[in-house]
């Protein structure tokens, strides 16, 4: 995965416009995904998973919440 080269403005920009889910266990997050809604269409990024956690469905049920929230804001 690429480093972080957003500048800090650019950064909160995308807290204004997009949606972040995290995946917690034990107080830890060990995953998360950022999506956000334009012109009729979802873009889904930024899927991390923990290595320990990986290959245990948390990525997919990441992906599967991000679009449901989604579906629900009015810019698609």
């Amino acid at each position: 995965m690429p480093a972080l080269q957003q500048t800090l403005e650019e950064l909160q920009n995308d807290f204004d416009r997009a949606i972040y889910i995290k995946a917690v266990i034990n107080d830890k997050i060990i995953g998360s995904v950022r999506g956000q809604a334009s012109e009729g269409t979802a873009y889904v990024s930024g899927v991390v998973v923990h290595p320990y956690y990986q290959r245990h469905d948390i990525g997919r049920q990441l992906v599967e919440e991000i679009e449901k929230a989604l579906s629900q804001r009015k810019t698609l």
